[in-house]
């Protein structure tokens, strides 16, 4: 068994499979129990599939907001942290589907909602101040560490020079007072 469900999950042919932000939940939705004319949904419509346990788990948490009709042949798309389904058969358990969907639906994933628009998404407010604070403080170290090593080099030919001058004139008194000893008075 690869995986366990808590409840009766049915089979499914048509449904969507997206990896939610997490990582590792399989967020499935929509479907239906075989390819014949007649689509009969496949429940629940919205179903998650943790892999992160041994063995993997489904569930099948309660949404809300205003839930799209049961679909099957659509497409699922992950946004953020959104679910983003769009077109598809419309099924039912009645008879026949020929009903088509030309409408987009969102799921917010953090709550399990269905909306209607966007919501602002802070998170990425946060990572853009987050990112804008390390580069400012690697390029504020860099420069720090170059007016340091340019100082240093600075400072070094600096007291270079200054060491080489007394040096100098200490040479050229030794050799002025020792050309005064040798020479005669």
């Amino acid at each position: 068994m690869v995986a366990k469900a808590l409840g009766n999950i049915d089979p499914r042919v048509g449904h969507t499979a997206i990896l939610a932000p997490d990582n590792y939940t399989i967020v499935i939705f929509g479907g239906t129990q075989g390819y014949v004319l007649r689509q009969s949904t496949s429940y629940p419509t919205f179903v998650l599939l943790d892999v992160k346990s041994e063995p993997f788990q489904y569930s099948s948490p309660q949404t809300t907001g205003k839930a799209p009709p049961p679909l099957s042949y659509h497409t699922a798309t992950l946004y953020q942290n959104y679910m983003i389904v769009a077109f598809g058969n419309v099924t039912n358990d009645l008879g026949p589907s020929n009903n088509a969907s030309a409408d987009l639906y969102i799921m917010n994933l953090l709550s399990y909602t269905w909306v209607t628009q966007f919501e602002k998404d802070s998170s990425s407010d946060t990572n853009h101040i987050k990112l804008i604070t390390i580069i400012s403080s690697v390029v504020g170290s860099v420069v720090v560490i170059s007016i340091v090593g340019i100082g240093t080099i600075i400072y070094f030919k600096y007291y270079r020079r200054k060491h080489n001058k007394i040096n100098r004139k200490k040479d050229v008194i030794e050799l002025e007072q020792s050309q005064d000893t040798e020479q005669p008075h």
